[in-house]
């Protein structure tokens, strides 16, 4: 039961002790014992992306473009598949909200969250890389750099914890 502890820590700021025991059946806490701690919640916007970014349809795939957010307690998870082609206010290093989600839509962090960096190479010296920030207001901000000083171009996962 520690990790699941563990996690209920990590959903809403549940009291470990809250979770104290529980009915095994084959390995597994029976389905009548079980309570969902955790909000779940998502969002998808796969067009109409902000600052002349686009939903890139990588896979001929249309749920998976644009920007999905995905929500479990504090941990907020970000999928991008988006570009923004030859503008320069994508060239070298520049900062862009891409979406703004709703708090109806779903609830925002209390603290603004650094979701990491991604990678994308195409070779010597047109290499890729954005950062992803999701503010307290519902902003997702890219912080992008394009090696080449033609296009940014996104497509991966962020994620990150709301530690407020």
């Amino acid at each position: 039961m520690s990790r699941a502890r563990d996690l209920a820590n990590l959903g809403n700021g549940i009291d470990a002790t809250q979770i104290t025991s529980g009915v095994f059946a084959n390995g597994r806490i029976q389905t009548s014992n079980v309570t969902q701690h955790l909000t779940i919640q998502s969002y998808s916007k796969t067009s109409g992306l902000s600052n002349h970014w686009t939903a890139l349809n990588l896979h001929d795939t249309p749920s998976e473009q644009g920007v999905h957010v995905y929500r479990y307690g504090k941990l907020y998870i970000v999928y991008i598949s988006a570009y923004a082609a030859n503008s320069t206010d994508y060239q070298n290093q520049a900062t862009s909200v891409i979406t703004t989600v709703a708090n109806s839509d779903i609830t925002f962090p209390s603290a603004t969250i650094n979701m990491g960096v991604g990678f994308y190479a195409q070779g010597q010296q047109n290499d890729k890389t954005a950062q992803v920030v999701y503010g307290t207001n519902g902003e997702i901000t890219l912080y992008t750099n394009s090696g080449d000083d033609s296009f940014a171009h996104v497509v991966d996962q962020f994620v990150g914890v709301d530690t407020g």
